[in-house]
């Protein structure tokens, strides 16, 4: 199958608009980030605060319970 090369005219036309369109998606995922950047925070905390209770229960019953 042969395809017709295409002109240099075109080839920068798609890349613009290829560019256009990633850069609109990026701004799209930094404005969805800022509406929940707080929410984000707070479960990250939490599963930090989570894990860290965790590890101390299990360090006590290995070295307290026998």
């Amino acid at each position: 199958m042969y395809f017709t090369p295409k002109s240099f005219f075109s080839k920068i036309t798609e890349a613009v608009i290829t560019f256009v369109a990633c850069a609109w998606l990026v701004k799209q995922g930094i404005k969805m980030l800022q509406g929940v950047w707080g929410w984000l925070i707070l479960v990250a905390v939490l599963i930090i605060i989570i894990r860290a209770v965790w590890k101390f229960y299990k360090y006590y019953k290995e070295t307290h319970f026998f």
